[in-house]
Formats: structure tokens, sequence, C-alpha cells
């Protein structure tokens, strides 16, 4: 019962410190959603054949494989790299946050640093789930606006105009469906955060933040599933191109990470000294 207070203490202090974060995140979702639904109207795709999975796409669409050895050129995805700095920057503040004041407080009232730990890395789970969250509810409100009623998946034409890899699709004319991608995509994030905060412990949060964002560039220059960014691009997954990285073993790589990162985070919590010490980032 103690765990759910300090729980329930994280929910409402660690959210409504980001509610203008969130709202931020939530509108540049709108925006893109709006953005593909502009593009596809004066291209001649049509509006009606947008579907859930178009949407997400637009928001977590990413870019295309880059091969340095085809001498391509390098485009740098700048929303999607926008994107995940405002989804990494959100939680970055506050489980670190002023542990000689409340914080410590509440570290005292769990009597455990373990429960203490613990109940951070789970609110950092209910944030993933709560982007994620938003970016479906985005996708399924502007799929219900607009006319028609296509089957589930991303169009070849939708990729076309995110800029993707519209001839390399595992099914044409359109792709599976985006279940599998969010599912990944949710733990993933939920693994960031986590490794993130475990950085924390060691550097000042700025720097383990700058950490998670260099993590991301190389995911875009380089294509490798080991990777973490390759599983929050849709336009890399294997269910949209042929060549694609696997959502499940995504999947399976995001679970490593959060279990890594709670067990490390947490052994090196154990030893910290608090007394006097202030997280800023």
């Amino acid at each position: 019962m103690r765990f759910l207070r300090v729980l329930g203490v994280d929910s409402l202090e660690g959210f409504s410190s980001m509610k203008w974060g969130i709202a931020a995140l939530l509108g540049l979702e709108v925006v893109l959603a709006v953005l593909l639904t502009t593009l596809a109207g004066v291209s001649g795709v049509g509006v009606e054949t947008l579907s859930v999975d178009d949407f997400i796409a637009a928001v977590f669409g990413g870019m295309m494989i880059y091969d340095p050895g085809a001498h391509m050129p390098f485009t740098l995805p700048i929303v999607w790299l926008l994107l995940m700095a405002l989804i990494l920057f959100l939680p970055l503040a506050y489980p670190l946050r002023d542990l000689t004041g409340f914080g410590l407080q509440v570290l005292v009232a769990s009597r455990s640093r373990r429960s203490w730990w613990l109940t951070k890395c789970l609110w950092l789970g209910l944030y993933a789930l709560l982007v994620w969250g938003l970016t479906v509810g985005v996708a399924v409100t502007a799929a219900a606006v607009v006319p028609g009623q296509p089957p589930c998946g991303v169009s070849q034409d939708v990729a076309g105009l995110l800029g993707l890899d519209a001839w390399d699709f595992a099914s044409t004319p359109r792709s599976g469906s985006l279940r599998a991608f969010v599912l990944t995509g949710c733990c993933m994030t939920w693994a960031l955060c986590i490794v993130q905060l475990a950085l924390s412990l060691w550097v000042r949060p700025i720097l383990s933040y700058a950490m998670s964002m260099g993590l991301l560039f190389a995911s875009a220059f380089f294509f490798h599933p080991l990777l973490p960014g390759q599983y929050l691009m849709a336009g890399r997954s294997a269910l949209v191109i042929r060549n694609g990285v696997d959502p499940y073993m995504g999947l399976m790589l995001a679970l490593v990470m959060v279990a890594a990162g709670v067990a490390i985070g947490y052994m090196r919590f154990a030893r910290m000294d608090l007394v006097g010490k202030e997280f800023t980032a």
C-alpha cells in the first residue's frame, strides 16, 4: 500500500510538473497530422485514403535507411529528432529533482530506497504509455475526421509524401498494421527514459540527456538492429519495408534495457550519499 501511495505521489507531482510540455507534445502531433492531411489533399493522394497507421507514421515515421557507402546525401530527420528530444527531455528533471527537499521526504516516507527507485521506474513506464496513448489518440481522431475508411497500414503514397522508402514495401500497396510497432515503440521509450535516469546517477541529467540524443542520432545515421532508435521509426520497421528491423526483436531489446537500467540504477542509488546533494540539470 505504501508503494502505491508513493507511485500516486509520483504520478501527481511528476505529470503536473510537465503539463505544459505534454501540451506542446500534443500540439506538435496535431500539427503533423494536419500537415499530412494537407499534403494528401494537394498532392492528389486523397484524404479519404488516410488510415490510423498513416497518421502514426506522420508522427513517428523517422527516415528511410541511410547507406553511407552508397554516397547518398544524409538528410537529418529533424521532425523526428525534435519529437524525440521533447519526449526524452520532459521526464528529465522530476525523478531526481531536489532530493534534499520534497523528494527526500517522499524517500523517507517510503522507508526503502528500493521502493523509491522502483516507483520512479514505473512512473516512467506510465509516462511512456501517456506519450504513445496521445499519439494513437491523435491518429484515431484524425482518421475519424477525414472521410473514408481505408484498411490498416501505411500506404505507399503516404510513405512517399513523408520521404520514406516507398519502393521497399513489405506488401503493396499498403503495409501491415503498425500495432506491433506501437507496442515496441512504447516499451523502447520506457527503456530509453530508464537508461537516461540511471545515467543521471553518475553524471548531470543534462549530460545523460545529451548521451540519449547522441544515441538517437547514431540510430538515424547507422542502420543496426542494436541501436534503439531504429524501433522508434516506422519507416525502418519490417512491418513497412522488406529489409526493416523486426519489432519483436526491438521489444526484447527494450525489455533487456529496462531490466538492466532498473538493476544497475538501483545498485548505484542504494549506495549514494544523498545528504546535502542537489540534483539539477
